[in-house]
């Protein structure tokens, strides 16, 4: 084996286990970002509305919130997701009467064997937590029919609120050092990604997750207000230049 080659693996297998760790300890992030899983979950069904979809992809899935609301008696859903306690949470809102259209998956998106072939796939929550993201984006390019959908998000790398975000992080990380740190990525780099795999950017939403302490002065539900204050929700994006968080609908070419 390649010594680069060697290494590269060790990071994403580092990555993986980071992962792994940070998500099966799942009450953090869906009680601490509910809101924002909330306007991601609003987001989606807008993109979707008027669509029927018989394939459904939902990688890094969580506890299904997104994907779930999507479920139909023709839709067969695959949920995906690295860590096992967000797919526990993930089964226990499907509802019993489409217990048999869902496939659970607990396994790293690269490393899983999947069908192809789906009408809708997601990946929301995702590309901060890969260590290659476009090897990522060029799976799911190879997952996705022709003329099908795939819904994703990142956070801007360049944006201000970024900025500001990560400056705190390592500020505190001075005190208490943190193991694991999401990534942001720029935007153009997402899109372009995705158009190398014949993805060509349809819509996109914008808002902004909360500067540092503002999770203390406000509940999950005054932040969702504000937010929608500010940004409104799609296909109405007030101030999208200021929101740090984007939501993409990409489609392949029939």
């Amino acid at each position: 084996m390649e010594p680069g080659l060697a290494i590269c693996e060790t990071k994403m297998a580092t990555q993986t286990e980071n992962v792994r760790t940070v998500f099966e300890n799942a009450d953090w992030y869906l009680k601490g970002w509910r809101y924002s899983i909330k306007i991601r979950t609003e987001t989606v069904r807008e993109f979707v509305k008027g669509h029927e979809f018989k394939s459904i992809l939902d990688v890094g899935c969580g506890d299904g919130s997104i994907s779930i609301p999507l479920l139909c008696p023709q839709t067969q859903m695959t949920l995906l997701d690295i860590s096992a306690s967000m797919l526990a949470s993930a089964r226990r809102q499907i509802p019993s009467e489409f217990l048999p259209n869902v496939d659970v998956v607990n396994q790293e998106f690269l490393e899983a064997n999947l069908a192809g072939g789906y009408d809708l796939l997601l990946c929301i929550g995702l590309l901060a937590h890969v260590s290659s993201p476009s090897a990522v984006v060029e799976k799911i390019g190879s997952l996705v029919a022709p003329g099908g959908y795939v819904i994703a998000e990142s956070t801007a790398k360049n944006h201000f609120v970024t900025r500001v975000i990560m400056a705190y992080g390592e500020v505190r990380g001075m005190f208490t050092p943190a193991s694991y740190v999401p990534a942001a990525l720029a935007t153009k780099d997402v899109v372009a990604m995705f158009a190398q795999q014949g993805l060509e950017l349809v819509s996109v939403f914008r808002y902004s997750l909360p500067l540092p302490g503002m999770t203390r002065l406000f509940s999950e539900r005054a932040l969702y207000r504000l937010s929608r204050m500010l940004y409104g929700s799609f296909p109405r994006n007030r101030n999208a230049r200021l929101g740090n968080e984007l939501v993409y609908l990409f489609r392949k070419a029939a």
